[in-house]
């Protein structure tokens, strides 16, 4: 091999094992905002509680005689009720119990009609106390609570990451499945729902061909994968064992490639709050190859 060409393949060796600087930069700048967002103040951090709401009156509170009761020191004893008519639900607090729309300033009241379509979830707060309610896809009627002094906030070490690596930000042929198709995705408290697929996608790793099949509703422009691979490991030393998130660019119609970059994978709430219900890896998408990219578990 001349001179020339050895230079020549160690420069390309080069380039593939270190990311290009924008490159670099944009993966740390998607990173510090996906850390602020898990610190924020109804963060996954904050979550102090998550009860399933009966029909009818729902008594709440850290006193021991109501329904759900509240850890202590995050609201007073009796603070009110929570009233449930099929998805309708109603917030009617106790006398001195006045809650308020935002953290900070915004509405106050003590009697409120509460959002049950998750996406139009709203919290309302009092003191350290925020709460929520929402339809969960299953059909329950969900109570979440958030505590803004809960020690797993205040002792968070921050995310994990794996060093940035240019060859996991693959290529892929993107499969589209026929419309309406569903797939039954299982949570970690057993729950199983219909969820739109919208296709599966095909790439490389390592020289081995890998597919896994991706969420998306029609109009969505970015889909929604959950996987996990080999990586896994309780003990801190890999990746979170009930797997990670992905979202992928969705192609245009009639387009059939896409880039996957699993430098941006990252944990589901469950990593990081026991009051959460996060979905589970289909069968198709347990990989059998390692991804040592992305979020790494602290255990």
């Amino acid at each position: 091999m001349s001179k020339s060409l050895i230079v020549a393949v160690a420069l390309l060796a080069s380039a593939n094992a270190f990311a290009q600087p924008a490159y670099l930069d944009e993966i740390n700048a998607w990173r510090a905002k996906a850390d602020a967002g898990l610190r924020k103040d109804t963060g996954w951090l904050t979550l102090a509680g998550r009860w399933e709401l009966k029909q009818g009156a729902n008594k709440i509170g850290a006193g021991k005689e109501n329904d759900i009761v509240f850890p202590a020191g995050v609201a007073p004893d009796a603070l009110g009720v929570l009233h449930v008519e099929g998805t309708k639900i109603t917030l009617k607090l106790d006398p001195g119990n006045e809650m308020r729309t935002q953290i900070e300033g915004g509405e106050s009241f003590l009697t409120r009609e509460m959002p049950a379509d998750a996406s139009k979830m709203q919290w309302v707060h009092r003191e350290r106390l925020a709460l929520t309610t929402f339809k969960h896809p299953a059909g329950k009627m969900i109570l979440r609570i958030a505590d803004q002094e809960n020690p797993v906030r205040k002792n968070f070490a921050g995310r994990q990451w794996y060093a940035v690596s240019p060859d996991l930000h693959v290529n892929a042929k993107w499969v589209p499945y026929a419309a309406g198709k569903k797939l039954k995705i299982v949570n970690v408290l057993g729950e199983i729902t219909d969820e739109n697929v919208a296709g599966r996608l095909e790439f490389l790793v390592g020289g081995k061909k890998v597919s896994f099949d991706a969420l998306a509703d029609p109009d969505d422009k970015e889909l929604f994968v959950i996987f996990n691979d080999p990586s896994a490991a309780s003990d801190g030393s890999g990746t979170y064992p009930a797997g990670r998130f992905l979202v992928v660019p969705r192609p245009a119609k009639g387009k059939f490639e896409t880039k996957i970059d699993f430098n941006r994978a990252y944990n589901p709430p469950c990593a990081f709050s026991a009051f959460t219900s996060c979905p589970l890896p289909p069968l198709q998408n347990q990989l059998k190859v390692k991804i040592e990219a992305g979020e790494k578990y602290r255990g």
